[in-house]
């Protein structure tokens, strides 16, 4: 009995050993497990221990040095290790302790290796092995013993003769996952091909099958095995495969084990409690981020990030995975990746403040053949999240501070602090008292007594760091001789604008030192009391009638004022808009809240992923809950009190919707008659999936939208279950529903194709119903009614001549009857056959009216009355034939036809004739009816279904065509809509600079007329005090003001570019429509069918070796395909050759200008296209070959190579003249319709430099360039957007991959010419690596193109010679 709280053992003892030669002959067999039954702390369940596959006995060569791997699995992918056993340990070791001389295990791969020098005979061997969680590698989860035998012996073969596996054997410890078959070859090589495989052991999962031993290839040293398995659905989770092969049934070689996996490969994931930091941090010069996991792991192929957000959603760094200075992958047990800032540092890289980070999915990659799937990574905010904290206190430096001061003096004391303060003390000790007083970064006292003075300050910062206490001491003496100040001061106003625009700034000056108090009122209870020193201004004040009253006191403590000054302000200034709440991603419910820096009006556009709503939202917030998910957007635009208007303001998110999808039904019978309808509403988009299942075996999956509708349901009891699936996989339900349905609709029949409404002496016709039924048909014939049996059949033969017609009553299995009726003619008096009969120039003719079924019938029938009487009777017209041949017996035909040889009886020969065509009257109406008319009626019901896709997508279109069209017009309102601001902004700051002179001009205006009245008065005035104290100011009113000349703004609007506005709208795909001749075929009895795929050659072979005048000194560069026999090429030369598959040359043409050729390309119908890059030029020869013409014309660039696309346009490679940029131009005659340069964020797609840049259309409308520069084939779809990069970034190539040229056959698959290597690469249409050619002594291979048979064409640089190559089956 096992403890269940407790880890429990199990031992076994048995007998018995056999003999051995390091243990106790025939003595007991003991081992002990171990196994813990409680459920595991990091998975919740009971563990699963290690599972050890092995022979029981192993064979091993003596004195040579032998090691394998012990097979073990272990299903929860723990930490698994092997040890030997404790030889103290009687339970572990059993008779065994002594162990086994000579060998050793390796702990953490459990490798076994013995020297085997101990003699020839049988050896004992145990091994404890032993599981870890990854959390925790000091606890033995489970021991599992595992004991074998190893034979030694001796034999003439060496050590090293044993066999080995080769490719395509999968490698040792690689793990592969099943997803329905697993079929792999295991191939083994002898040492020498003197010695044989003759077995190749295999132990695997249940299920596995492996072929019989075979030879493979052609080295006569290697022999395989194939090995299938199809896991049954109980067989879920990791297997082992282990395989070893034997020679000459004697020398074995190391066992071989790999990993199975049935289902779905688990997923490297996080280790509880190992992601720091967590919680408070605090900021520093450095932030390391460390992650445990709990599988083994790779650094990633690609740039994967691990991104830190703060709290308010924005992204304050990304962290490359990818980059060695900055992520580190551990390479040992712990499992760790450490990400830090690399080589960025500084005081404090993070501001204070929350912070969570999101990493990206593979940002830690799955080893190669792991059975392990990328980290998902961290996609939910704040799953890990860390607060960045202030543990440093502020620190206080005195600017301005006292040393010596008189009494009945002012003091004045400041000072600066290094952060913003939540709190500040200041205690102020005075000769005779001490008290705290108000202080913020200064402190002034009034007039003081002699004596001792010092200010102590305590001040702590907003997040609780205290410091201080600062102190400062001064001494204040007596001062003898003191003068009382008791005038109080003079303001004037210097700036007072009579009229201002959203904000102002009025200047005012004194004629003494002096502290002043401004109080400012204004419109909407507009209020503000601040100290003020010579200045008052505001930014932001709202439209209406302001008051600004100025007091000053001197520091004397004299006070003046108030003064006063009154303007008028017009609000110009838009509102501004803060978001205060926001999130870059929400889970199901979204709050967002905002601030607005004065009263407005604001409008909230929502889009959501379905809707668009536009609301107002004066609130400053809105929030929402239950929301699906996919991507929102809040959009709000203000309006102030002046009608300025502001935004919009955007906030995006993404919201993950984890609700599940409610319904209620608003139709659901309880009873139905023959057609059901059920229907219901969803809290949100959804796909529905409906299974009803009734009587009779009535079943039905179908995909359902707000309802159900069922027709002519069989009678019985149906159940109904409902599943509804939202947009963000959310599954609601299932519902069922249960009623009864009473049929009570009759039956239909319809035809099998028309039924002939003539026919000539059958019929046959045939129906199909909708349900179950009992037939019963009557045939009315011209003579009479006959009840014939019928199922969804009937057929007549030998019919005479008349009208006919067939009633078909069908009864259902609830009782509803149904009557099909049809009617035809049947005409017996169609056939007219001449018989001559050659006596003495008499030609008889016979009319035959009968059928060929009533002509044999009445044939027999008369055979009958020529051996019964030779007595002549009256017969009706249609017997005539058959009264001529009892003719041949009567002595009156003798006399008559003397010469005539009756024993032929050409009837005989007539009624074959009749037969046969009868025959293939039948085999056409066969063929008619049950083939060509079914196959054109299903033709026919597609269409429908076609224009409905077309009517579908065009509807989609628009949609995307409209919405797109929204965002544009959006951004240029936007545009405009700041331009529009910014006319504002300058006519308010001109307005200004205008306001501002005006003022001081009036000013001048009043001052001058003051001085013209004040000279009045003097000049009549006899006071001669007053005229001698006249000092003239004339000198500086001649100084005129300065003269303001303002620039006024203009708009110059950009020339609308239409190319650049379509380029920015998008392009729609390319019409295509293609009309195959053999896109529908019909099944010919006996005929097979032909693969859809012709599969590739193992060897490709060459077929032909066409030899040009082509050599070094003239390099052969493109080829071009005529028809499939003959071919276009080019090289350093000016002339292009067409040559046969005999290597003739059939034509030659010199090119217009007199230049070497780049590209060659030829049209459908059979026109040369060739590029000239020095005359900028696209030309086509026309079939005569006397007329050049040139199609295409570049400016500032060169066209180099050019192919025709599946439509019959142009696809040109241009090249700039500064060889800088290079791109694909698509043309429809001479139009240029497309470019296609870059792939995302400005990159571009392609090298620069004047390199070979072959391109090719791919079947599916690809782009393919062989980029020779970048080492590349560059794959674009036919709007311009990138598809992959094909770099060879594996071992099939020595040297760096190097394409050149491009084709793609008829199986959509491209090959392309890597001049490196000597080679061609087949990859399929999505850029998979297929095959090599490269077994065609290629040398320097160029050019590409195929035939319509698939036949491969190849240029080689400096031979000159085009290779003809087969490569299909």
């Amino acid at each position: 009995m096992f403890c269940l709280s407790c880890p429990a053992r199990a031992p076994l003892e048995s007998c018995c050993w056999q003999e051995i030669n390091n243990g106790v002959s025939s003595g007991n067999m003991r081992m002990t497990m171990t196994a813990d039954l409680r459920p595991r702390n990091d998975t919740g369940v009971i563990n699963s221990s290690p599972v050890v596959t092995m022979t029981p006995i192993v064979r091993l060569l003596a004195g040579c040095q032998h090691s394998f791997r012990i097979p073990v699995i272990d299903a929860d992918g723990d930490i698994v290790r092997c040890r030997f056993p404790t030889p103290t340990n009687y339970n572990e070791c059993g008779y065994l302790c002594n162990g086994l001389p000579g060998s050793t295990i390796e702990t953490n791969t459990c490798i076994f290796s013995y020297n085997a020098t101990s003699g020839t005979g049988t050896y004992g061997v145990s091994v404890q092995i032993e599981d870890f969680a990854a959390s925790d590698l000091s606890t033995v989860l489970s021991s599992v013993p595992l004991q074998f035998l190893i034979i030694v012996y001796s034999d003439s073969l060496s050590c090293d003769d044993g066999p080995t596996f080769v490719e395509p054997t999968p490698p040792e410890a690689s793990c592969h996952v099943v997803d329905s078959t697993f079929t792999k070859i295991l191939v083994a090589r002898t040492k020498s091909v003197s010695h044989t495989i003759t077995k190749i052991f295999v132990m695997g999962p249940t299920g596995m099958t492996k072929s019989g031993l075979a030879s493979y290839g052609s080295s006569g040293r290697e022999w395989s095995i194939t090995v299938t398995w199809s896991p049954m659905q109980n067989q879920g989770g990791y297997h082992l495969l282990c395989f070893s092969a034997e020679i000459n049934n004697k020398l074995s070689s190391k066992m071989i084990c790999i990993d199975v996996l049935a289902g779905t490969p688990p997923s490297i994931s996080l280790q509880p409690n190992c992601l720091t930091p967590l919680g408070d941090i605090v900021s520093g010069p450095n932030i390391t981020f460390k992650m445990c996991f709990d599988k083994k792991f790779i650094r990633p192929a690609t740039n994967k990030y691990l991104i830190i957000y703060h709290s308010n959603g924005t992204e304050v760094k990304r962290l490359n995975f990818n980059d060695l200075d900055v992520a580190t992958f551990s390479t040992v047990d712990d499992l760790m990746v450490i990400v830090t800032w690399g080589n960025i540092s500084g005081p404090d890289l993070l501001e204070y403040g929350q912070y969570f980070i999101l990493i990206d999915v593979g940002s830690v990659a799955a080893p190669p053949l792991s059975c392990v799937s990328d980290w998902s990574g961290i996609n939910q905010p704040w799953y890990w999240n860390f607060t960045v904290v202030d543990r440093t206190p502020p620190s206080l430096n005195f600017i301005s501070i006292p040393t010596q001061v008189y009494d009945n003096e002012a003091i004045s004391i400041s000072w600066n602090v290094s952060e913003s303060l939540s709190f500040e003390r200041c205690n102020l000790t005075k000769p005779t008292t001490s008290s705290v007083v108000n202080c913020h970064g200064s402190f002034n006292l009034g007039v003081v007594i002699a004596g001792n003075y010092s200010i102590s300050i305590e001040i702590e910062d907003l997040h609780g760091n205290k410091a201080g206490p600062y102190e400062h001491h001064w001494v204040v003496s007596t001062y003898f001789f003191r003068v009382v100040d008791v005038t109080p001061p003079i303001l004037i106003f210097k700036r007072k604008p009579n009229r201002s625009q959203s904000k102002v700034n009025i200047t005012w000056d004194t004629n003494e030192e002096t502290n002043g108090l401004c109080q400012v009122e204004g419109p909407s209870s507009f209020y503000r009391s601040v100290v003020c020193d010579k200045a008052w201004s505001d930014d932001y004040l709202p439209e209406g009638e302001f008051i600004l009253n100025v007091t000053v006191y001197d520091l004397s403590l004299n006070m003046a004022g108030p003064f006063q000054h009154k303007w008028y302000n017009k609000d110009t200034t838009p509102p501004v808009l803060t978001f205060t709440k926001k999130e870059v991603r929400t889970i199901n419910d979204a709050v967002i809240t905002w601030s607005i820096n004065e009263p407005a009006s604001t409008d909230c556009t929502l889009t959501t992923p379905f809707t668009t709503s536009v609301f107002s939202c004066e609130s400053g917030s809105w929030s929402e809950s239950s929301l699906q998910g996919g991507s929102y957007e809040l959009s709000i635009r203000l309006l102030d009190l002046g009608n300025n208007s502001a935004g919009p303001y955007v906030h995006k998110w993404q919201n993950v919707d984890t609700i599940r999808p409610s319904f209620t039904f608003s139709k659901l019978p309880t009873r139905t008659y023959s057609n059901a309808t059920i229907e219901w509403d969803t809290s949100e988009p959804v796909n529905g999936s409906c299974e009803i299942e009734g009587p009779s075996n009535f079943l039905r999956n179908v995909s359902c939208d707000g309802g159900w509708v069922g027709v002519n349901l069989p009678p019985g009891t149906f159940t109904f279950q409902l599943l509804v699936t939202d947009t963000s996989g959310n599954i609601g339900g299932p519902f069922r529903h249960t009623w009864i349905n009473e049929d009570v609709t009759p039956p239909s029949l319809y035809w099998k194709g028309a039924p002939p409404s003539l026919t000539h002496g059958s019929i046959v016709l045939s129906w199909t119903t909708d349900e179950a039924v009992t037939s019963l048909c009557t045939v009315h014939s011209p003579i009479k009614e006959t009840e014939v049996p019928c199922t969804n059949e009937w057929v007549g033969t030998e019919l005479r001549h008349g009208e006919y017609s067939l009633t078909v009553i069908m009864v259902d299995g609830s009782g509803n009857k149904a009557q099909t009726e049809h009617h035809w003619n049947n005409n017996n008096n169609g056939l007219i056959l001449s018989i001559g009969l050659g006596v003495t120039g008499l030609v008889v003719l016979v009319l035959v009216t009968a059928t060929i079924g009533l002509f044999r019938s009445r044939e027999k029938e008369e055979q009958h009355k020529r051996q019964q009487a030779t007595k002549k009777r009256k017969r009706p017209i249609d017997l005539q034939i058959k009264e001529s041949r009892d003719d041949c017996t009567s002595n009156q035909t003798r006399k008559k036809i003397a010469m005539l040889e009756c024993e032929g009886h050409k009837q005989v020969g007539i009624v074959k004739i009749l037969d046969a065509k009868r025959e293939a009257l039948k085999k056409d109406l066969q063929e008619l009816e049950n083939s060509i008319f079914p196959k054109y009626q299903e033709i026919a019901s597609n269409i429908p279904v076609q224009k409905a896709e077309l009517n579908k997508n065009s509807k989609k279109l628009t949609i995307a065509l409209d919405k797109h069209g929204e965002e544009l017009k959006r951004e240029i309102d936007i545009g405009i809509q700041k331009l529009q601001f910014d006319v504002d902004e300058i006519e308010s700051k001109h307005l200004v600079a205008f306001e501002k002179q005006e003022n001081e001009i009036k000013h001048s205006i009043s001052e001058i007329t003051m001085c013209i009245a004040d000279l009045k008065k003097l000049l009549n005035s006899s006071d001669v005090n007053l005229v001698s104290a006249y000092k003239s100011r004339n000198a500086e009113f001649r100084r005129l003001p300065p003269k303001l000349t303002v620039s006024l703004p203009r708009f110059t609007p950009q020339k609308i570019n239409k190319e650049q506005i379509y380029q920015q709208i998008g392009y729609l795909s390319a019409l295509s429509i293609k009309t195959e001749e053999h896109g529908y075929t019909m099944d010919s009895p006996g005929a097979e069918s032909s693969p859809v795929d012709r599969p590739l050659i193992d060897l490709p072979r060459i077929i032909t070796d066409i030899n040009t005048e082509y050599r070094e000194s003239n390099e052969l560069y493109s080829v071009s395909l005529m028809n499939d026999d003959e071919l276009w090429t080019c090289g350093r030369d000016n002339i292009m050759r067409l040559y046969n598959l005999h290597s003739k040359v059939v034509k030659s043409i010199q090119t217009k200008s007199g230049n070497i050729p780049m590209g060659l390309a030829v049209t459908q119908s059979g026109e040369l296209v060739y590029t000239d890059p020095n005359d900028r030029t696209v030309n086509i020869v026309k079939k005569n070959n006397t007329q050049i013409l040139t199609v295409i014309r570049v400016k500032k660039s060169r066209p180099i190579y050019v192919c025709f696309t599946s439509s019959g346009d142009l696809l040109v490679v241009v090249i700039t003249d500064d060889m800088k940029q290079a791109k694909v131009v698509g043309y429809s005659g001479s139009t240029e319709k497309q470019s296609i340069q870059y792939k995302y964020k400005g990159q571009p797609l392609y090298s620069s430099g004047n390199y070979p840049k072959y391109i090719s259309e791919n079947r599916n409308l690809d782009i393919c360039v062989a980029d020779y520069t970048a080492g590349a084939v560059v794959v674009v779809d036919q709007a311009g957007k990138l598809r992959f990069n094909y770099t060879s970034s594996f071992s099939t190539t020595k040297k760096p991959f190097s394409p050149i040229g491009i084709t793609t056959d008829n199986h959509g698959r491209n090959l392309t010419t890597d001049g490196n290597n000597q080679n061609i690469h087949i990859l399929d249409q999505d850029g998979q690596f297929l095959r090599l050619i490269d077994n065609c002594h290629l040398q320097n291979p160029f050019g590409l193109c195929v035939d319509t048979r698939d036949n491969l064409f190849v240029t080689e640089l400096l031979t000159g010679k085009v290779k003809k190559i087969q490569y299909y089956a």
